[in-house]
């Protein structure tokens, strides 16, 4: 009898909660184009901001297998913030004028960034270190093919994924 009494105010609280979700109105085209519009219009202080501290927090996890959860939990939780990021770098243009291909090259190295990140993120659930080590290694390869085809005048950098470089300061 209490089981039954239970699982019938379970059900009538769920059924009182319907008209409050079906009541929710969408958001109008104003609303939506403006959540669609970035935080940060400059892509510098997106990177510097977003990507930088990620991967700079990613890359002393990625020289050896980690040890305990407390390594696995670091090495998901930079990999889904730059999984994420590079989704959002799809709403983005290049930044650079006076390089065409930059444009021309940008959603694809977009979409490579996020699918290699989300490759490292699901290994990571995973615990696997090798797919893992290959999603990271792979994701930096992503980073330095959009750095390259953006550079001119020494920015941005090219990433060391394993090594000392500029990203590690």
């Amino acid at each position: 009898m209490k089981v039954s009494f239970f699982v019938g105010q379970v059900l009538v609280f769920g059924l009182l909660q319907v008209p409050a979700v079906v009541g929710a109105t969408e958001p109008t085209a104003e609303q939506d184009e403006a959540n669609k519009k970035p935080v940060e219009d400059s892509i510098s202080l997106h990177m510097s901001y977003l990507f930088a501290p990620s991967y700079r927090r990613l890359k002393p996890v990625m020289l050896a297998e980690p040890k305990d959860a407390s390594d696995w939990g670091r090495m998901r939780s930079e990999a889904l913030l730059l999984a994420e990021g590079g989704g959002s770098l799809l709403r983005r243009r290049s930044s650079n004028a006076f390089k065409p291909k930059a444009k021309q090259n940008w959603p694809e190295n977009s979409i490579a960034v996020k699918k290699h990140a989300t490759a490292l993120y699901r290994a990571a659930k995973e615990k696997d270190f090798a797919a893992a080590k290959r999603g990271y290694l792979l994701m930096t390869a992503s980073c330095n093919a959009c750095h390259q085809s953006e550079v001119s005048i020494g920015s941005p950098p090219i990433l060391t994924p394993l090594g000392h470089g500029i990203t590690d300061k």
